[in-house]
């Protein structure tokens, strides 16, 4: 759909794929999941989006293999 966005914040992208949000922090600082930082101009952290096609890609290819053992 044309209409969608390419790039989503954590919580919209917890929405789209209900994943908690947590998850999806552990799963960017892994880099298991395509995203980007936008740096912050005061020296915070910045802040994290989700590549929604790419993430749909992965999926579709089921390219995306998540470690389930409890830790």
């Amino acid at each position: 759909m044309a209409s969608e966005r390419r790039w989503l914040t954590i919580p919209e992208a917890s929405a789209a794929y209900g994943l908690h949000v947590k998850t999806l922090y552990e799963l960017c600082r892994r880099q298991l999941v395509p995203h980007s930082r936008i740096p912050s101009l005061r020296g915070g952290r910045g802040m994290v989006r989700i590549d929604a096609r790419k993430f749909n890609e992965m999926l579709e290819a089921q390219e995306i293999v998540l470690d389930t053992r409890a830790r």
